[in-house]
């Protein structure tokens, strides 16, 4: 879709150091990107460590959800994992949809699941089901306690601003742009084995059949509406 965009404009909001952003949106060829966090000690984390003066950067501290951005100057914009600590989501994805140019695209790899990480109602009743058939070494926490039901993290441990509308963001997409690839996932496999995964060993043959079942269980019940989705990576494009 950029094949041969020539001066290739980028845009990452949110970007915290840019060590995921930089390299890929260098990769695909930007060769001037603007950036946006409210974070100084982020900024100069990325200057410090990640920016390597090949790529032209223009770093800005600046909240994102009162973010202005010039209409129509972008060719990709680019946010990863950031846009579920935003609270006005509406606005500011009407506001990238302006930034774009015509022929722009936004790419985005976001959780958006249930809000504050609470686990979907479906996720609860399926996954709890299969928890309770899991080995129980495969349900032992960081600190070596046995957990007997399905892991849900407490708010109170939260960031006011984790996942505050994630469950916004996918309406939010649909309203203001079309898409062009998107794929949901996590909706299993994210809710058994997040903050259980070590427990996995690479070597054992069972455990690695048993992460593959769970994927495709994933693939299944996400791609069927059984369970609501925990995270999308998505290629979309503007509304004419």
């Amino acid at each position: 879709l950029l094949g041969g965009r020539k001066d290739l404009k980028a845009l990452t909001l949110a970007c915290g150091d840019m060590k995921s952003e930089y390299p890929l949106l260098k990769r695909l060829g930007a060769k001037s990107i603007v950036a946006y966090d409210i974070s100084e000690g982020q900024q100069q984390r990325c200057l410090d460590q990640v920016f390597d003066g090949s790529v032209e950067l223009d770093y800005r501290i600046e909240d994102v959800n009162h973010v202005e951005l010039e209409p129509n100057t972008y060719d990709l914009v680019y946010m990863q994992q950031s846009l579920h600590h935003i609270v006005e989501i509406e606005k500011l994805l009407e506001r990238i949809h302006t930034a774009l140019k015509p022929d722009g695209i936004f790419l985005l790899n976001d959780y958006v699941g249930e809000p504050f990480l609470q686990r979907g109602p479906r996720q609860r009743e399926v996954c709890q089901k299969i928890w309770k058939l899991l080995p129980e070494r495969l349900r032992i926490d960081k600190d070596g306690n046995f957990t007997p039901d399905l892991f849900i993290p407490d708010k109170a441990m939260l960031s006011p601003f984790e996942a505050i509308r994630s469950d916004a963001i996918l309406p939010a997409l649909k309203a203001n742009f079309v898409t062009h690839s998107e794929f949901l996932f996590g909706g299993i496999i994210f809710p058994i084995t997040n903050n259980f995964a070590p427990n996995y060993q690479p070597d054992n043959e069972g455990d690695e059949t048993l992460i593959r079942m769970l994927w495709y269980l994933d693939e299944l019940m996400v791609g069927n509406g059984t369970v609501e989705p925990t995270f999308v990576r998505g290629i979309y494009l503007k509304k004419k």
